[in-house]
């Protein structure tokens, strides 16, 4: 009975922060700090780094992002 009560309880917490998105509140102080941007490009595959130049690798000054823009892609 106690771990019934204990699973619904699970299973009622998971969908509540999956609907206020609380998942993303650690992130979203990051952005609040100055340590991260809310939109920007993609992170490179390692193999494009590889194939970088010297100038494209400037790109890496950018702080991490939280989304990704659509035009990035």
């Amino acid at each position: 009975m106690l771990v019934g009560y204990l699973r619904d309880m699970h299973q009622t917490l998971n969908a509540l922060r999956d609907r206020l998105s609380v998942d993303e509140l650690p992130q979203l102080f990051n952005v609040i700090k100055g340590e991260m941007s809310l939109v920007g490009p993609r992170p490179p595959i390692p193999y494009e780094v590889e194939l970088y130049e010297d100038w494209m690798k400037k790109r890496f000054d950018t702080i991490p992002v939280v989304f990704i823009s659509r035009g990035a892609y």
